[in-house]
């Protein structure tokens, strides 16, 4: 297979790339690259106001936050001592195998009108948007995340 360049190195596939960038991450902020999704897409996945998203700050102290934050906001704390990426909130519905997914005001849960699969309450259907997304089938966040190391990478190095 031929390589091909991905940032400043030859790699053969992107999914190599994303690898060894979140290494970098890990090594940075002392904490695995999954559990630091986790956090991100756990928080992107509760809101449901589209002027609101996640905001990732990392400082060169190596203190990180995930927080949410009205789109466009700042703190006042602009420099290059401070690395900021913004991840746009997560409608589970906008997600293809949960566009099917009603409310039952009802029984009160949340069941699929075309599988009949129940969720239960909103945490639970929450919970599997959650894992649908981290399991790498939502491209939209992943299309982020690549971004997010990439100028993550760019800004530690």
């Amino acid at each position: 297979m031929e390589k091909k360049m991905y940032g400043k190195e030859n790699f053969e596939t992107k999914k190599d790339y994303c690898a060894v960038l979140e290494q970098k991450l890990e090594k940075f902020l002392g904490i695995s690259a999954e559990k630091f999704k986790q956090e991100i897409v756990h928080r992107a996945i509760r809101m449901s106001n589209r002027s609101i998203s996640v905001l990732v700050k990392i400082s060169r102290k190596k203190i990180w936050d995930v927080s949410v934050h009205l789109i466009g906001a700042s703190d006042g704390q602009i420099g290059q001592d401070r690395f900021l990426y913004e991840f746009s909130a997560i409608s589970p519905f906008d997600i293809l195998d949960f566009e099917s997914v009603r409310y039952d005001d009802d029984y009160n849960y949340y069941y699929d009108i075309e599988t009949g699969e129940i969720y239960g309450d909103i945490d639970e259907f929450l919970d599997n948007a959650e894992n649908y997304v981290l399991s790498e089938f939502y491209s939209p966040f992943e299309q982020e995340w690549r971004e997010f190391l990439k100028e993550f990478n760019e800004w530690v190095s």
